[in-house]
This record gives structure tokens, sequence and C-alpha cells, in this order.
């Protein structure tokens, strides 16, 4: 787990931002997820640009260039981060029709997560943003140490989800075992909530085949595990997805 006393910010966030709005507990944790999944997303659209260029091809992006994370997340003015809140949702629910792009399509599932970041304080989301500017992304253990973070805040801010959406780490554990998933093999979990079962499946296949075959099988750029699921609440999809994608 990651150390959570080194991310103050996250709590100082939460009470200014309890302090001066309505905003709860849950949905802070919500909005959290959101603003981790548009870093994530601006991650992988600079990767596809990365390869685009070696390749000598074009390449369209996702998202207008002025709503990439890299374009606003060290601005420092917290106005201009607010109104660029308050396009961003209208923005990514215009991706609603594109099937055709599974990013597009969860960048519009998002948009209604990304809504709630638009009552926040302006000072608190920019702090916010800043703080998780100012963290680590480029390794699979820098973005699992926000995901811990993540579950960390959900874990004692999220008590919705601490039965109907949440598997208990220990259940998931157990099922995993009991079910033993290997490499290449699907995945399917048809009330994923916050994804805690297929976190759990796609962890344990990582660390048993790295042991096994060191790095060797991952070269290939071949998924370990194919992952699919389906979730009602609007809320928990936005978690379990941003877990994943961590």
């Amino acid at each position: 787990m990651a150390d959570v006393s080194s991310h103050n910010a996250i709590w100082q966030m939460l009470d200014r931002v309890r302090a001066n709005s309505p905003i709860s507990g849950s949905e802070f944790g919500v909005a959290l997820a959101a603003l981790l999944f548009l870093r994530w997303a601006d991650f992988e659209e600079a990767e596809r640009e990365a390869i685009a260029a070696f390749d000598d091809v074009d390449y369209e992006p996702v998202l207008p260039a002025r709503f990439h994370w890299r374009s606003w997340c060290n601005i420092h003015d917290p106005r201009e981060l607010q109104y660029i809140f308050r396009e961003l949702p209208s923005a990514l629910d215009r991706f609603s029709n594109s099937r055709h792009d599974a990013m597009a399509t969860q960048l519009h599932r998002v948009a209604p997560a990304v809504e709630k970041l638009t009552r926040f304080p302006a000072d608190a989301l920019a702090h916010l943003i800043h703080w998780l500017a100012d963290q680590p992304f480029e390794t699979p253990k820098d973005r699992r140490v926000l995901r811990d973070a993540l579950d960390n805040v959900l874990e004692k801010k999220f008590e919705r989800y601490s039965g109907q959406f949440h598997t208990p780490v220990q259940v998931a554990a157990l099922m995993v075992q009991l079910a033993q998933p290997k490499f290449g093999e699907s995945v399917y979990d048809p009330c994923f909530g916050s994804a805690g079962f297929l976190t759990a499946a796609l962890e344990s296949v990582e660390s048993r085949d790295h042991v096994r075959l060191g790095n060797t099988r991952y070269a290939s750029g071949k998924q370990p595990l194919h992952l699919a699921g389906i979730e009602i609440n609007q809320d928990a999809y936005v978690i379990g997805l941003t877990r994943l994608v961590l």
C-alpha cells in the first residue's frame, strides 16, 4: 500500500472542499477518481501520439488539445482552471456515439464524475490538480501508488461503497485463488463495482507469470488477461474503471 502520510494534501483538500461547499466525502472520492482517469487518458494519448510519430503517420487526438491534462495541469490561476472544468463535461459528453474508439467511450462515461469537479471551490480544485501533477505517473509502480492513495480515500470516506459496490480484499483474493486465471484467459464480472475482483485477478496473473517467466511474455505487448465487466451504478463504474487503468 502507498504511504498515505506522504499524500496529506488529499485530506487537506477534502477538508477545504467540505468547509466551503456541500461536496461530501463520497463525491470527493468519485471526483478524485475522475481526475486520475483524465491524467491516465492523457498519458495514454501521449503514447499513441509517440507511436504515430515513430511510424510517420498522422494522429488525430481523441480530445481537443486544450482539454488535454498536459495543457491545463500547471495553470496557476484557479479561476482559469475552473473555467476549463465548466466546459470539459460537455466536451466529454459529445463522445456519446463514439463506439469506434474505446477511450472516447470511456471519457463519455466519466463526464458525470468530471462534472462534480465543477462544484469544487476554485482554490481547492487547483491545489488538488497541482498535487496530482507533482506525483510520478510514468511507471506501473507510480500508477499503483496513486491507486492505493485513491483506495485509502474510498475506504475512509466512501461509506456507500463499503458493501454493495466493494468486495473485501480477502474475499476477492479467495475468489481469484479458487478460479486460478491464467495468462491470456478472459475474466468477466457482471457487477464489478470498484473492480476489486478484476484487479485482484490481473495482479495474480502478473505476479505469478513475472516470477515464473520474468518479463519475457510481456515483451510481445500481449495483455496478461482479457478483462470485461458491467456496472449499473455510474459512480462505481468510474471508480472501478480508474482502478483498472491504474
